[in-house]
This record gives C-alpha cells, sequence and structure tokens, in this order.
C-alpha cells in the first residue's frame, strides 16, 4: 500500500514525567511515540518496532545512554536509526559533536526547537519520492493525528486506489498541500494544534491552493451535529458531522468529480 504513516519516535528516559510531557506533545504534533525507561527496556523495544528516530536520555539505570548508542550503532539493522540526545549534562555537548549522533539537546526541553530539530532530521532521512502509483485515481492529502483512525482511512482510500500522503504534524498541512500538490484534501475538524476549518481558510487564501477540494469531518458526534452533510455553500469544501458513521469514501470521491 502507498501509505505514509506518521513517523515513530522511540523516546527514552528514566523520568516519567519527561515520559508522558514530551511524549504527549510529540503526538500532538503528529507522531506516534514508544517510550522505555532505560537502555535495557529500550532494546527490548527495538526488537519488535524499528522507530523513525530516538531520543536517547544519557543517565538512566540499567543501561545508560552511551551503552545503549554504542549498542545500537554497532547492529546493522540498527545503526541508520538517527538518534537525538536529550540530556542534562549539558557538557556533553561538544563529546557528541564527535561522535555520530543526529541532533543534542540539554535539559530542559524547548519544545519548539525540539519539534523543528526532528522535523529536520526525519526530511533528511526520507528517501526521494517514489513514483505514484501507476493507476491512482487521484492523490488524498489526509489530515489526522489519531494514529489508528488515520490508519484505518488510509487503508480504506488506499485499497480504493488514492494515492494517500500525509503531513509530518498538523501544523505541516498547509507546507505539504503546496509541496505535494494534492488532487484533494481530507482532515479532522477537531485537532489540537489547528482546526480543519483555520487550516482550510488558509488553503483558500493561497492562489495555488485555492481551487483544491476539501473534506472536513468531525468524528466527536458533539461539535458539528448541527450541521448537515453537506456542501457549505462551497462546492469546493463539504463539512460531514458524525463522521464515525459514515463512510467518507463515496463521499470524498464525489466532491472529486465534481470538482474535476
Amino acid at each position: 500500500m502507498n501509505v505514509k504513516p506518521r513517523p515513530t519516535i522511540l523516546l527514552i528516559d528514566d523520568e516519567k514525567d519527561i515520559l508522558l510531557t514530551i511524549g504527549d506533545f510529540l503526538n500532538i504534533n503528529g507522531f506516534t511515540v514508544l517510550t522505555a525507561t532505560n537502555g535495557e527496556e529500550a532494546l527490548r523495544r527495538l526488537e519488535g518496532d524499528k522507530p523513525d528516530l530516538i531520543i536517547l536520555d544519557i543517565n538512566m539505570p540499567k543501561m545508560n545512554g552511551l551503552a545503549f548508542l554504542s549498542t545500537v550503532q554497532a547492529k546493522p539493522e540498527w545503526a541508520d536509526i538517527p538518534v537525538y540526545v536529550f540530556t542534562g549534562r549539558a557538557n556533553m555537548e561538544q563529546y557528541f559533536e564527535e561522535i555520530r549522533v543526529a541532533g543534542f539537546m540539554a535539559k530542559p526541553c524547548l519544545p519548539d526547537k525540539l519539534l523543528k530539530d526532528i522535523r529536520n532530521i526525519l526530511t533528511q532521512r526520507t528517501p526521494p519520492k517514489a513514483e505514484a502509483k501507476k493507476g491512482a485515481q487521484f492523490k488524498l492529502l489526509l489530515v489526522e493525528p489519531n494514529g489508528s483512525r488515520y490508519s484505518e482511512l488510509a487503508e480504506r482510500f488506499t485499497q480504493a486506489g488514492f494515492e494517500v500522503i500525509t503531513p509530518l504534524g498538523v501544523g505541516d498541512a498547509v507546507q505539504t498541500a503546496l509541496a505535494e500538490q494534492p488532487d484533494g484534501i481530507m482532515m479532522q475538524m477537531f485537532m489540537e494544534v489547528m482546526d480543519g476549518m483555520q487550516i482550510a481558510s488558509i488553503l483558500r487564501s493561497i492562489p495555488a491552493t485555492r481551487n483544491l477540494p476539501i473534506l472536513i469531518y468531525d468524528d466527536t458526534a458533539a461539535g458539528l451535529t448541527h450541521i448537515a452533510p453537506q456542501h457549505q455553500g462551497d462546492h469546493l469544501q463539504s463539512i460531514v458531522a458524525d463522521a464515525r458513521h459514515k463512510d467518507l469514501l463515496p463521499l470524498m470521491q464525489r466532491l472529486l468529480q465534481e470538482n474535476r
């Protein structure tokens, strides 16, 4: 399937409040987060899941970050995973400049810098985009921060012949639309960083994306129950209420066909 899932980050730290706060921050910004409290636990995680990036603390019990890093870089199957060091030992920055790590941040966390660094690392690591699957009906930009819901929708549309793409995070939706030039966009209404209507408003203000068909759906069955699932005075835009009980595929197909 030509589905682009949310990037996965393995966050390793023995401080549970850091796992919780940074984990939530990354999840909100479009990443799937796995956690471990020490190097031994992280190695067991790697046996089952290969992440796109590792965020690594240094001072941890059982197996510290340096021992973990040495083990990972010695294994061919893991050596290509970028490692971002996140530690309270600010004096180690020069040390890590001399060995192979993707980035370094001294605690406390600077969220904006962390997010920027992660996106830069993953962008550099992403291979050149493969040619779209021949015979794909449409290229669809899917903006859905919930991992399970994203997978469900992406599989449904891919099986119907769509090429499904997704931004690294909700905040990257506009940039992704400009770079990828999809045939249409489908996105969740209620998202923490920026809601669907705000993203649609920005896209409508940009000439290159002004005429993109957009379907906005509400899975909560709360905020849009008063809006009928029909075009809201805009033949390029459709809003679907209580979307959990509707098949979005024919709705999106009709919107795309009407504006082809």
